[in-house]
Parts: structure tokens; C-alpha cells; sequence
């Protein structure tokens, strides 16, 4: 790697340059995995195959610790539909009919409103603006469709005859709520129910994931033995007694294409049409990084814990309550730090002071220092929770770092509504009929389970082929139930 030779101009004495083999061989394993001692091998290859700690991000992982985060497509079709209800927008005014009336309502007189929906009827009383006070009630026989729009005829509620309607909320563009609905005696009529309506959307399964490795019959041999390990509650490993083993390079295989996965997933880009090498096309699906940009996406250039209230409370208000706000953050390093040195800084406003013993580790000349803040809990009593999201912090080109010591990737911030009610608003989808990773083997000389001894091949190459395959594709039911947050600056 060129790149970093420059860093140990006086210490480098041989450097070997980047290497792409369809076939991987004894020389490639020594030079690039001669520091991997078999012994040490049993988390690596567990982590590697239960999507745990290096081989995992949290975004992935959380999608596959459970069955309800996966949508099964059965049918003839790699295309799904879905539905949700959509939030019911405020009517607004669509035409001013009392330009030159400076004092609409005077008398209890009868005046016109002219809105964009038919959302209300006789007897409702509505208002552009509650903390003011002022309302407005529906007349009977006071509702008519006019070019544009409905016309409502309206009287102000008020007891004072000198009391009228401030002109400025005849304005185009200023909405109106629904506050109740009032009937005297003798009234057979009542309000009505308005639903927000709801959307249709689809999206469809694209194109597949592949991984191919070529092994030589000498590299095979260099097989590590090991003995399966889990970790208790204390995080101590404790030996299970079934044996397994594993290839150096079928490794490096399954570690590129979990990786491959993470990246369509999160940055799939959505695009037909693609040139592939047979009659049919290559379509690439949609992934988080462009679902969230038809959402919330906001920018900050200073992080502070109102900024981010502010943009949780965006998705939140008027829809969920306030105690069951629970927002998953999903970040890099930069992320890490920067919440950090926000909820200090929120500390140290509020005056407060962390006791000694809660950052202040040993004792005499053998002592620590340090702290992070990874959480916290909002005063209308919802909880942020911060998640390390690998891949944005993966090797990153110079454009794309600026700078700064961090890219912007690192920065940013993915919020996920994870309230009790959308705590599977994102899914992975694949087909019924499939795992979501398959694999196969071409033997030659050797397979994945030793040489061949008289056993069928199907070639006589000396060695073997392996292939890794997926076709998934993710599913956001809401996009308005997430927000992205990213920064301005270079950090």
C-alpha cells in the first residue's frame, strides 16, 4: 500500500504491493495471515458466523437478531406493496374573500373562509391559532365548493359584539384546526370524521449479491483446528465440546461479503438498467442512506442537545407520547465524541458537577481519567441511545474526509424511532424459498471438506471454487419514522 509506506520512509525494508488474485494461494496466506495463531481463533470464527462485535455493525445486527425484523416475498413476484395512514394535515386557506375587510366577524357578523379541503361541516368550531383565543364556528347551510377550493361561511364564538376575526388570518396559506363541534336543542346533525387518508407504495427485490474464491489444493492444506467457544454473561469464553474447523481463506471470503451486504443495505443505490453480460438487466435496489434522505434530513454545524431534541421532536410530536420517545442514535467515532461533548456541555450548564469516583480509576501513580456519555434521556422523558454504526467509519476517500481528521460519514447521525409501536419499521427482505446467505462448492482436486480420493470432481484443477450468494433488499415502512442529522463542517 503505497499510501502508508510514507509514514515509516525509515523503517520500511520491504513492501509488497496490493494484491486482487482469483485464486488464492500458500504464498497470499503466509504474507497476509501469518500473524493469526490458530489458538486465537475461536471468537473470530464464532463472531464471524453469530454476527457479533468485529464482524458486525449495530444497524445489521439488531435487523437480524430477530425473526420479525425479516419480510418473507412469497408468490410469483420479487415486488411488495404496503400501505400506511397518513397524518392529517391541517386545511389552509386557499383564497383571501375578505381583502378590505379590516374587522371580519364585527357584530357577530357572517364572513367567508376560503380552504383547501372539505374537512369540517355545520356546528364545528375551528381555529388558525388556540393560543390566541380566537375561533370560528361553521353556519348552517354555510359550506360550498368554489374553483380552488370550499368556501365556509363562519361566525365568530365571542360574546362581544365589538369583537372581531384579525384580518391576518385571512391569509393564503394560514391553517386551521378543528377544535370541537357545538348544537343547541332540537339538532339531528353532528360532525364528521376525517381520516388522513393513506399511500400506497412498492418497492422490489434486485439484483443478487455474489462472492467468488478460488483456493489451490496447497492452501487448502493450511487448515486451523479449533474448538468452538461462547462467551458467558461475565464475558468469559466457555468451551463447547463439538469441533470445528476452518480455512484461512474461506474466511477472507465471508468476511467481504458480510461487508458487501452492510454497504448495499445501508448505501444501495437505487438504478436500472444496468449493462450485465446476459439479455437481462442488473437492477440495483434502494438503502437506508437514500430511504433517509426522502425523510427528515437536517444539518447542523454546532452539535448541542436542544439541536437534537429539536430534530427527535420533529418526528415525534402530536404521534407518539412523551415517556415512550426512544430513539436509537446510529453513528461513527466523530459521532461518539461530538454527542459527548454535548451532554457535558449540557452538564456543565445546569451547573452540575460528576462525583470523582465516576471517571477517576486506581490510585497513587497508577491512576485514570475518563468518561463518555453514550446516552441520554430527554426532559419530556424519552431516551436517546447511541449505536456504533461501523460503516461510517470504514476507509474513506479524500473527498469524502475533507480536512478533517474524521469524514463527515462519522459525524452524522441516523435516528430510528424505536417506540413501541415502530420498533419494525425497517426490515431485510428476501424470498421465502431462500436463506438469506447461500453458498456452494466446485471441487477439483480438493473440496471445502479435503482432498479427493477417488471421489467426483468437477474439473482437475488443483484446488477448489467457492461462491457466496444473497438477494435482499430493505423495506422502510415510514420513512417519516426516522431522521438523518448531518454536519456542515469538517471535524
Amino acid at each position: 500500500m503505497p499510501g502508508a509506506s510514507k509514514h515509516y520512509s525509515a523503517l520500511v525494508v520491504k513492501e509488497r504491493d496490493y494484491m486482487s488474485n482469483w485464486m488464492d494461494d500458500t504464498n497470499h496466506l503466509r504474507s497476509f495471515l501469518s500473524d493469526i495463531e490458530p489458538q486465537k481463533m475461536d471468537n473470530l470464527v464464532n463472531t464471524l458466523f453469530t454476527h457479533r462485535q468485529d464482524m458486525s455493525t449495530a444497524f445489521l445486527t439488531d435487523l437480524e437478531s430477530k425473526p420479525s425484523t425479516t419480510m418473507l416475498l412469497t408468490g410469483a413476484s420479487d415486488q411488495w406493496s404496503w400501505k400506511f395512514k397518513k397524518p392529517l394535515q391541517p386545511v389552509q386557506v386557499s383564497e383571501n374573500l375578505e381583502i378590505g375587510n379590516a374587522t371580519p366577524g364585527i357584530n357577530k357578523g357572517v364572513f367567508k373562509l376560503k380552504f383547501d379541503k372539505d374537512h369540517f361541516t355545520y356546528g364545528d368550531v375551528i381555529s388558525p391559532d388556540r393560543f390566541s383565543g380566537k375561533a370560528v364556528r361553521v353556519i348552517p347551510d354555510g359550506i360550498y365548493p368554489e374553483a380552488g377550493g370550499f368556501v365556509y361561511l363562519v361566525q365568530l364564538v365571542t360574546d362581544s359584539n365589538t369583537d372581531f376575526f384579525p384580518a391576518l388570518y385571512m391569509d393564503e396559506g394560514t391553517q386551521y384546526e378543528y377544535l370541537y363541534s357545538i348544537y343547541g336543542e332540537f339538532n339531528d346533525q353532528g360532525t364528521k370524521v376525517v381520516h388522513g387518508g393513506d399511500i400506497e407504495l412498492t418497492n422490489s427485490l434486485a439484483g443478487e449479491l455474489r462472492t467468488e474464491l478460488a483456493i489451490t489444493d496447497w492452501a487448502d492444506a493450511l487448515t486451523i483446528t479449533v474448538s468452538s467457544v461462547i462467551i458467558d454473561d461475565k464475558g468469559q469464553p466457555v468451551e463447547v465440546k463439538d469441533s470445528r474447523w476452518f480455512k484461512r481463506a474461506e474466511m477472507a471470503a465471508w468476511a467481504k461479503h458480510r461487508r458487501q451486504k452492510e454497504n448495499y443495505l445501508v448505501f444501495g443505490a437505487p438504478g436500472s438498467n444496468l449493462n450485465g453480460p446476459s439479455a437481462y438487466d442488473v437492477k440495483s435496489g434502494m438503502g437506508l442512506w437514500h430511504m433517509m434522505h426522502l425523510g427528515n434530513v437536517e444539518y447542523y454545524n454546532t452539535l448541542t442537545m436542544t439541536r437534537l431534541e429539536e430534530s427527535i421532536g420533529q418526528m415525534y410530536y402530536g404521534r407518539v407520547p412523551m415517556n415512550q420517545r426512544n430513539v436509537v442514535l446510529y453513528t461513527g467515532e466523530a459521532g461518539f465524541i461530538l454527542f459527548s461533548r454535548a451532554v457535558e456541555m449540557k452538564l456543565n450548564g445546569l451547573g452540575g458537577l460528576i462525583p470523582l469516583d465516576k471517571f477517576v480509576t486506581g490510585s497513587g501513580m497508577n491512576m485514570g481519567f475518563g468518561y463518555q456519555f453514550r446516552s441520554y434521556e430527554m426532559p419530556n422523558g424519552g431516551v436517546i441511545t447511541l449505536k456504533h454504526m461501523k460503516l461510517l467509519d470504514s476507509f474513506t476517500t479524500k473527498h469524502e474526509r475533507g480536512a478533517g481528521r474524521f469524514s463527515k460519514m462519522s459525524a452524522t447521525y441516523i435516528g430510528m424511532d424505536m417506540s413501541p409501536d415502530a420498533t419494525e419499521n425497517v426490515k431485510i427482505v428476501k424470498r421465502s424459498t431462500r436463506a438469506e446467505d447461500y453458498w456452494g462448492y466446485v471441487p477439483g482436486t480438493c473440496g471445502p471438506y479435503g482432498p479427493s480420493k477417488g471421489g467426483l470432481g468437477a474439473n482437475k484443477r488443483a484446488g477448489y471454487e467457492m461462491w457466496i450468494q444473497s438477494r435482499i433488499g430493505l423495506h422502510m415502512e415510514d420513512v417519516t419514522k426516522c431522521f438523518m442529522l448531518k454536519p456542515t463542517f469538517e471535524f
